[in-house]
């Protein structure tokens, strides 16, 4: 049978649940998703494969939320029996105060969770990691560092060694602008993101250490 390969773009497929209400409309929309895939699979000779699913860890594991985390894991099997393959995680960084900085509204002990939660039902994990950011410390680096290292992060096949890109339109755009990191001569249109100026990281040392890295 010949195959035809699916690689979803949107940054978070099932979407980010602010109730139980929206949580339950986003695991039906991932299930009749699942299934119209394994239906056609049944009835084509062609047969769907998805290679990337991009999921958050906030549709996977939630700390004291049972009935969450129960309804969750049954999607996730489904999405691997119809075929998924890989999953994208925006884990973004192993550091609490990088987190927090970056919004993400999770724990790194949810985090960890969800890596071992897909590692089980037999995803192949793509994190995405924003290891360097213009306030980064050197303990948030060593925070970055041990979290690769707990959750064995090095055997995936994405580059965890990135940095934050400051787009037009974000949070951080106008945060970076007010306090002098960045200006709007900094914009590249062809990336369509701010390039931060390295001298004015907060730890030089940071600074230099991406400077090795990238």
């Amino acid at each position: 049978r010949d195959t035809i390969n699916i690689y979803l773009q949107d940054s978070e497929f099932i979407g980010y649940a602010r109730t139980e209400e929206e949580f339950d409309e986003s695991m039906k929309r991932a299930e009749d998703f699942a299934r119209g895939i394994m239906d056609i699979n049944k009835e084509s000779e062609r047969r769907v494969r998805i290679l990337t699913f991009p999921l958050s860890t906030r549709n996977i594991y939630k700390e004291g939320n049972s009935k969450r985390n129960k309804r969750s894991k049954e999607i996730l099997r489904l999405l691997k029996e119809a075929g998924v393959e890989r999953v994208y995680l925006g884990i973004e960084s192993g550091s609490p105060t990088q987190l927090k900085r970056y919004g993400k509204g999770v724990t790194i002990e949810e985090h960890a969770k969800a890596v071992e939660i897909l590692r089980k039902i037999g995803f192949v994990i793509e994190p995405g990691f924003i290891f360097f950011d213009s306030e980064a410390t050197l303990e948030e680096l060593k925070q970055n560092i041990e979290f690769i290292e707990q959750t064995e992060l090095t055997e995936t096949p994405s580059r965890l060694s990135g940095s934050l890109r400051i787009q037009a339109g974000s949070h951080f755009e106008k945060k970076f602008l007010e306090n002098g990191f960045i200006t709007e001569s900094d914009f590249d249109l062809n990336n369509l993101c701010y390039v931060v100026d390295k001298s004015k990281y907060k730890d030089q040392t940071v600074a230099e250490i991406e400077t090795v890295f990238t």
